[in-house]
Parts: structure tokens; sequence; C-alpha cells
């Protein structure tokens, strides 16, 4: 499907249930990356002082987006910590900072300082019931400047069954995690997560949009992104200076810019 100007029904964002006009105002495509696989591209983000756009990818580092075309900014410093596998998603901090995601660990990637360090963790306490077999795992975190807070939407796996599906969140500067919250689906995994000015956290999965309501402790379903022409979220940001929600969309190997109005 191309994608274009739609009109959703998304009456749980506006009052008297009328619907919100979502618009396709830019699409990007991010297919020849040079030298990187188009399927290892893993997350989307925007430098919340400079507005600048980057892309993830899990093993090759970062690129930075525009015009259409995508630079390596660098690779990785050596870790504090070494990853146990490739990284799922990031956020950018400002002042070349990135909170950064790989299975059970979140990192801060410091490109001034040239450092990778572990920061916080997105696997909650177990009271000390530890099992061998038991893996955390998020595709999905988002920064909000306003609050200075990261969140992340991971799902917990012991011997290859999953036992819980949580929203997290932590506190940027510390690292300290802050709340849990399990959702009832346990099959849950969002591809991509975004927060607004506001604080309204987004939340992607396949071709559907969700906000959490922390007030209610439950996801609330906006509309399909398919009517876009959006397929598999795998990554989100927002981009605070144009008020857009930037949506990477696997399936076309596309990064769509949306406005909600």
């Amino acid at each position: 499907m191309n994608k274009h100007l739609v009109l959703l029904a998304l009456p749980a964002l506006v009052a008297c249930g009328e619907p919100v006009a979502l618009e396709v105002t830019g699409v990007t495509p991010l297919p020849l990356i040079e030298g990187v696989d188009d399927a290892s591209i893993t997350g989307v983000t925007v430098d919340p002082d400079t507005g600048r756009r980057f892309v993830l990818t899990e093993f090759n580092g970062i690129f930075e987006v525009g015009d259409g075309i995508s630079h390596l900014i660098r690779e990785f410093p050596q870790p504090d910590v070494w990853p146990r596998a490739g990284w799922t998603d990031f956020a950018s901090l400002g002042g070349d900072r990135f909170a950064i995601t790989n299975e059970g660990d979140g990192y801060i990637l410091d490109l001034g300082q040239q450092t990778l360090r572990q920061h916080f963790c997105y696997e909650p306490g177990w009271d000390g019931d530890w099992v061998e077999d038991r893996i955390q795992r998020t595709s999905s975190v988002a920064f909000d400047p306003g609050s200075d807070r990261l969140f992340a939407q991971p799902q917990t796996v012991e011997d290859g069954v999953v036992t819980e599906a949580l929203v997290g969140s932590w506190d940027a500067t510390s690292g300290v995690d802050l709340a849990w919250r399990t959702l009832p689906d346990l099959d849950f995994v969002a591809g991509g997560a975004a927060v607004a000015p506001d604080g309204t956290l987004y939340l992607a999965r396949g071709r559907t949009l969700f906000t959490y309501d922390f007030d209610e402790d439950e996801l609330i379903e906006l509309g399909h992104l398919g009517d876009a022409g959006i397929s598999d979220v795998q990554g989100m940001a927002w981009d605070a200076a144009n008020e857009r929600l930037l949506v990477l969309d696997d399936a076309d190997d596309d990064l769509v810019e949306l406005k909600l109005n």
C-alpha cells in the first residue's frame, strides 16, 4: 500500500470521539545503507536539542539520516559490560548521548567521551529467585526530556516460555528503575516507543498504534498504521521540533513521518 493521507477513528485521543487525521508528511527509504543488511536496522531516534535524526543497526553502529542519505557516525567504543546480543533500540538524550538497549541491559553511549557503559537494567527484581535460562528483551526504548525518564517495554522468557510483558520506567540520569507495569497480554512486544512533549507514551506492535494510560495501567489501541501504508513497526521516535511521529517500517525499509492532528 502506498503511504498517503488517511483518517483514523482515534476517539481515545480527542474529545467527543471525533476522528484524528493521520497524515504522512514524508517517507525516507532506508534500503541501501552501504555494507549493512537492511534487516539489521533496529531503531530510530531524534536528538531533542538539534532535531538530527538517526537510525540504529543491530551490529554496525549508528547512521545519521538526512535528505534520504544515511551516513555512518562511528563504531561503538569498548563497553564496560560486554553485551549479550545485538542492539535492539535506542533513544537520543541530546549532547551526542544515547540510551541503547541489548538483551537484559540498557547502556549509555556517549560519543563525545567515547564511552559505552551499562546504565539501567530492564530486568525487574525477582527477590533472589534466580532462573538460569531467564532472559529479558525489549525492542523499544524512549526518552522523555520533560521528565528525564526512560521508558521500555520488555518481555520475560523463562526456559523458552514467555512469563510476562511489562512497561518499565527509569530515571535517565541515575539509571534507577522507577516503576514496573504488568501487561495482561503476555505476547505483547512493542516494535517501537516514543514519548510526546505532553508525556504521552506511544507504543506500536506490528501495524497497530497504542498509548499507555499510566493512571489506569492499561494499553489503549488507537488504530492501524496499515491504513497509512505501514506494515511492521521496527522503531519509533517523536520529532518535537516538527511535531511529527517517526515510524521505521521494517517491511518496506522506510522511515515514515506522520502528523497527528
